[in-house]
C-alpha cells in the first residue's frame, strides 16, 4: 500500500486477480497485516490521467550484488508505491565507475579484489610503517581501500576490476620517496649467497623472516639487515629435508656457536651435502655438493 503498510484481502473479496486496488473497508485489528474485506479494482492507467503529479518514473544506478556489477534501475511509482520495474545493464561507464568505487572502498577484500601479492604489498608497507615512520606512511587499510576505488575508474563490475593491476594502484599512491624505500628497505625477495632467489616474508607486528637450506648460506658472515639497517632479517637455516634446524637474527653467532653442533647431527644423516667446518669461508650451493667432513 501507499505509505508502506501491508495488507490481506479477505476470503469474502470479490477483487482476486488486479493488479491493484482500492482498499475500502479496512479491518487493522490483529496480526501483522490490516485485512481488507472491500476493495475496488484500479487500472494503473487510471492512475496517470487522475494523478499525474503523483506518477513518476525514477531512475537509479547502483550496484546489483546478483550481477556483481552496476545496473541502471528505472521505477514506475505513484507516491512511494512500485507500479514497475525494469534493470537494465547498459549503463555509463563514468556513472558506474562513481558506484563501484563506494562498494569497493566500504570492503575490497569481499569484492574479491585482494590476492596474495596485494597482501604482501601491504605487509611491506605496514613493517615500513613501524621501522621508518618519519616517511609518513599511510595506513595500509585506508591505502587499500582507496587504491581499490581509485581502480574503479570507469568500469562497470568487479570482473573487470578484478582484471586490473590493483598492486599498481597501490604504488601510485604512494610518494617517490616511499616507493623507493619499499623496494630498497623493504623488498619482496631476497637473494641467497648461493645465487637462489627467495621470497622475504613479513608477518604481522614481527620482524620480516627468509628461508633457505643452510649450505645455501655459506659465506654469508652477518645476518642482512633491513629498514635502512635498523631491523635484522630473521634467517630461517633449513636442514636438506626442508624443515627449520635453526632460527635466527644473529647469523654470525649461530656459525660460531651452535652450528657445530647442527653439523654433527645432521651430516650422517645427509652425507651427500656440504658440511665444512667453517661456513663463513665455505663456497655456497644450491645443491647438494661433494661432502667435506
Amino acid at each position: 500500500m501507499v505509505g508502506g503498510a501491508g495488507v490481506v484481502l479477505a476470503p469474502e473479496s470479490v477483487v482476486r486477480d488486479a493488479e491493484l486496488f482500492v482498499a475500502l473497508d479496512v479491518d487493522r485489528r490483529g496480526g501483522a497485516d490490516a485485512q481488507v474485506r472491500i476493495a475496488s479494482a484500479v487500472d494503473p492507467a487510471w492512475l496517470e490521467d487522475l494523478f499525474p503529479d503523483a506518477v513518476r518514473l525514477v531512475r537509479h544506478v547502483l550496484f546489483d550484488p546478483a550481477r556483481g556489477r552496476v545496473v541502471t534501475r528505472v521505477r514506475r511509482t505513484y507516491h512511494d508505491l512500485v507500479l514497475t520495474e525494469t534493470v537494465r545493464t547498459d549503463v555509463d561507464r563514468l556513472e558506474a565507475g562513481t558506484v563501484l568505487a563506494e562498494v569497493v572502498h566500504r570492503d575490497p577484500r569481499a569484492a574479491g579484489l585482494v590476492d596474495e601479492a596485494v597482501e604482501a604489498l601491504l605487509a611491506r608497507v605496514a613493517f615500513l610503517a613501524r621501522a621508518m615512520p618519519e616517511l609518513a606512511w599511510p595506513d595500509p587499510e585506508r591505502l587499500l581501500a582507496d587504491a581499490a576505488a581509485d581502480l574503479a575508474h570507469g568500469a562497470l563490475g568487479l570482473a573487470e576490476l578484478r582484471g586490473r593491476d590493483l598492486g599498481a594502484a597501490l604504488r601510485a599512491r604512494l610518494s617517490a620517496r616511499q616507493r623507493d624505500a619499499l623496494a630498497r628497505e623493504a623488498p619482496a625477495e631476497y637473494r641467497l649467497p648461493s645465487g637462489r632467489v627467495v621470497p622475504v616474508r613479513y608477518p604481522p607486528d614481527r620482524p620480516p623472516v627468509v628461508a633457505g637450506r643452510i649450505q645455501e648460506l655459506f659465506g654469508l658472515g652477518a645476518t642482512p639487515r633491513l629498514a635502512g639497517a635498523r631491523v635484522p632479517l630473521v634467517v630461517e637455516l633449513l636442514a636438506p629435508n626442508g624443515r627449520p634446524a635453526q632460527v635466527t637474527d644473529d647469523l654470525a653467532s649461530f656459525w660460531r656457536t651452535t652450528y657445530a653442533a647442527v653439523r654433527k647431527e645432521l651430516r650422517g644423516r645427509y652425507p651427500k651435502h656440504d658440511w665444512p667446518e667453517d661456513p663463513t669461508t665455505a663456497v655456497p650451493r644450491a645443491r647438494p655438493g661433494r661432502a667435506r667432513r
